[in-house]
């Protein structure tokens, strides 16, 4: 079977059906037609695009085979087998804050507030939980500054079992990359992830989604990167 046959998956402690998680090596097989996001063993191509669909913070790398569907950030197939599973509730966690720190400079972030983004220390989360949170912010029009808030106080809420909250975190990162009046010098710009000079002006030279598409693409890459160093620390540690 090809090494392209490698894919990433979410879940909870069970399966979606409350099937309990197969061991690593057993292949699960599926008799009955496939029909996607209904039936099927489903499975995303790359990390990012797996975090769309997490019910959980338990991340499988896994082989799929069989009958294959494809679908633009996920496909199912009528076998899949998991090769390694780590629990990512740290690394989410931490990729959040990242991202909560990268806006940092579009709201005015209290002190302890960034203090604990850049900790995660427990300790100070119930002392600054109010200050990420806006008295009017269910009233208030949704704003550059808004989504930038939005980021830390889904930071500070986050914990087990609240996926959807890491997947808010990237459609308010994505709110504030089209905003005109946020991205307009390279200097911010290379706060929200890491652009060098030479790629931000190479951007410029095309259309704005150009440039939208070019920092989603170093969010995505960010976040697979770091899932693809824990599976290979996984892999070294096994070997040893």
């Amino acid at each position: 079977m090809p090494a392209t046959n490698i894919a990433y998956h979410f879940t909870g402690s069970a399966l979606r059906d409350g099937r309990p998680i197969p061991p690593i090596g057993e292949t699960l097989r599926l008799e009955e037609k496939l029909q996607l996001c209904r039936h099927g063993y489903h499975w995303s191509k790359s990390p990012f695009d797996a975090l769309h669909f997490l019910p959980g913070s338990i991340l499988h790398k896994v082989r799929y085979g069989g009958e294959i569907l494809q679908g633009l950030d996920k496909g199912c197939s009528s076998e899949r087998t998991i090769l390694a599973s780590f629990e990512t509730f740290d690394l989410l966690h931490r990729f959040m804050a990242d991202q909560a720190l990268s806006v940092a400079h579009l709201w005015p972030m209290p002190n302890d507030v960034r203090a604990y983004l850049t900790t995660l220390d427990k300790g100070l989360k119930k002392a600054i939980a109010l200050k990420v949170f806006s008295p009017d912010s269910r009233k208030a029009p949704l704003t550059t500054k808004s989504y930038a808030r939005n980021i830390a106080a889904a930071t500070v809420q986050f914990k087990h079992g609240d996926g959807p909250l890491c997947w808010n975190v990237v459609n308010f990162i994505g709110h504030i990359l089209v905003d005109e009046s946020a991205i307009t010098t390279w200097e911010q710009t290379a706060k929200l992830h890491n652009m060098t000079y030479e790629e931000w002006r190479a951007a410029q030279t095309d259309d704005r989604n150009a440039t939208v598409r070019l920092l989603r693409r170093c969010i995505e890459q960010d976040f697979d990167s770091r899932v693809f160093a824990r599976f290979d620390q996984l892999e070294q540690e096994t070997l040893q």
